[in-house]
């Protein structure tokens, strides 16, 4: 559970009762709720959202322009 905290005149840290709303100092908290506010993400994570991404730029921009690329040659020839 998370403590408030507050340092005195030697350097040292004491918990204090104050609520963690209204705590001006520090904030301790335990391993598991540190654990708890992190995110880690699996490499193949990433490289799947970046090869999703890639494709989708290469379906949505490349294609479309061939498409029109070889129209405009067929265009441009009549």
């Amino acid at each position: 559970m998370a403590t408030c905290v507050q340092i005195n005149e030697s350097g040292y840290l004491f918990a204090v009762d104050t609520p963690l709303q209204e705590c001006s100092a520090l904030v301790i908290q335990t391993v598991a709720e540190y654990k708890q506010s992190t995110i880690d993400i699996p490499a193949a994570d990433i490289v799947t959202a970046f090869s999703w991404s890639f494709g989708l730029v290469v379906v949505v921009g490349y294609f479309p322009g061939y498409a029109i690329g070889i129209a405009k040659k067929l265009i441009n020839k009549a």
